[in-house]
């Protein structure tokens, strides 16, 4: 496997940098799957007031660092969601504060306090079965991302772009973990029982450094766009779809319309909507939806209007 990390100095000179770094992102989720039948479409969604009701980040800070840590940073990220402050400042501090949180604290997270969106399985089932991919586009973090595909399957979550939570041993970063050692310690979480009683769980913890895979959220539909290019070369951008619900997606939504893509706001702020709407009122001929109910199951008669 190769590091992502120390090949980021290399990458960094290449012209096309997006497409060849995300790769090695991608890499520890498709390194089995690389090469398959083209599907006939795919969505990007966001993960956080998207598919889950909490923010993912600050959340699992407020449950294992306390109040007034999760106060902090989440008044931090509020300013970066509107575009206030960096994402480098904002996780620098949500990195620092994660740091010590352990591997089953973060597994356990997603078992038992991560709240779905209503209609979430519904419609991962029904991209499934019409020949759709789902890709989370989120600043949300890796190991949570595994978690979730532990627990639907990777047939229904299909891959991943966003930032990364650094662990390892004891919290001491000359350790970090690969992204692949990460994921692989989750599948076995999920599937084998004798893993409650697995120490190297409480051991592996965060370093309180996060690598960004999202360095700016106006971003989301290149990168997207970088992930077809990797992993389904060919693929119509007509055929891609981004769900947000706040102005951070704002951009990911209009600039994949814009390439004839469908741009779908759902739980969506004032914000979202209104601008939604200017760019409905701009260009009508835009593939733009709001969906009021927050219910996901709402979204799938989008799907079957743009792709049946």
């Amino acid at each position: 496997m190769l590091s992502y990390i120390s090949l980021r100095p290399i990458l960094s000179r290449t012209i096309n940098y997006y497409t060849i770094l995300y790769g090695f992102i991608f890499y520890s989720l498709f390194r089995e799957k690389l090469f398959m039948e083209k599907p006939k479409y795919v969505v990007f969604s966001d993960l956080n007031g998207t598919c889950i009701e909490q923010h993912s980040m600050s959340d699992i800070i407020r449950l294992y660092k306390g109040r007034n840590e999760f106060e902090e940073v989440w008044r931090l990220f509020k300013r970066q969601t509107n575009r206030e402050e960096t994402m480098e400042s904002t996780f620098a501090l949500a990195g620092e504060l994660s740091k010590g949180i352990t591997l089953r604290q973060i597994i356990e997270y997603t078992i038992f306090h991560m709240r779905y969106m209503e209609g979430f399985e519904e419609l991962l089932n029904y991209i499934l079965e019409s020949g759709g991919k789902f890709v989370l586009n989120s600043t949300g973090y890796s190991a949570t991302v595994y978690c979730i595909r532990a627990k639907y399957g990777e047939d229904r979550i299909h891959g991943f772009i966003g930032d990364l939570l650094q662990l390892a041993p004891d919290a001491d970063a000359q350790q970090t973990l690969e992204e692949y050692e990460i994921e692989d310690l989750i599948k076995t979480y999920f599937t084998d029982p004798n893993s409650l009683y697995d120490e190297r769980y409480d051991i592996i913890k965060a370093t309180g450094k996060v690598t960004l895979g999202i360095k700016d959220e106006a971003e989301k539909a290149k990168l997207a766009s970088a992930h077809i290019s990797m992993i389904f070369p060919g693929l119509p951008t007509t055929n891609m779809v981004h769900i947000g619900d706040t102005m951070g997606d704002s951009r990911g939504i209009l600039d994949i319309s814009l390439i004839g893509g469908v741009g779908i706001g759902f739980n969506y702020n004032d914000s979202l909507k209104y601008y939604i709407l200017g760019c409905m009122d701009t260009n009508n001929l835009l593939r733009l939806h709001l969906i009021s109910k927050k219910d996901m199951s709402y979204i799938i008669p989008v799907l079957k209007e743009e792709f049946e």
